[in-house]
């Protein structure tokens, strides 16, 4: 503290030799010397507030995607709780299945073959048969095949095979193949 009384006293004595003029210099100068630090000092804290301003810019946006993630997150999760849950069902007769479903249609099934069961991925067995329909008309088809997925258990239909009739221009021979899916046990 002592060093620097005497350092200021230097000062205000060398100060005090300097002629009006110079006096006035030296201030101008000083000034200068204070306005280029307080310049420099706004800068950095500028940079800095900026730098800090982005991050956190960064952080709102990381933030905004986690929210938009964890609810598409959380729709997925319902989504497969309710595909287990039909896949838990009892097992579908398949075959009287697909004859109700053509009855109600006023559809004529000439022909099913069981093509068996096959176990799949994660424990999931699918069940298939194969469901020939001579002379339907389009129509009647597209409602038949709209109906049979929408069963309580997990039903597809993963081919079909459609050739215009012979005997009948405006209806056709489908062969279909239809799966239903359940969990093994």
């Amino acid at each position: 503290m002592a060093r620097l009384r005497a350092l200021f006293g230097d000062l205000q004595g060398y100060l005090g030799q300097l002629s009006p003029r110079e006096r006035r210099l030296v201030a101008l100068a000083g000034g200068g010397v204070a306005a280029f630090v307080v310049f420099i000092v706004y800068i950095s804290i500028s940079s800095a507030i900026s730098k800090h301003e982005l991050v956190l810019s960064e952080k709102r946006d990381e933030l905004e995607q986690i929210s938009k993630l964890s609810g598409g997150f959380t729709v997925a999760q319902h989504e497969r709780q309710a595909l287990e849950a039909r896949l838990k069902q009892p097992p579908l007769a398949l075959f009287g299945y697909i004859e109700q479903i053509a009855k109600q249609n006023g559809v004529d099934v000439t022909n099913m073959s069981d093509r068996g069961v096959t176990p799949g991925k994660e424990g999931i067995k699918e069940a298939t048969v194969e469901v020939t329909l001579p002379k339907i008309p389009l129509d009647k088809l597209v409602k038949m095949l709209g109906q049979l997925e929408q069963s309580q258990n997990i039903v597809k239909i993963v081919k079909l095979r459609l050739r215009k009739s012979f005997d009948d221009k405006d209806a056709l021979d489908a062969t279909l193949t239809v799966a239903a899916y359940q969990l093994a046990s």
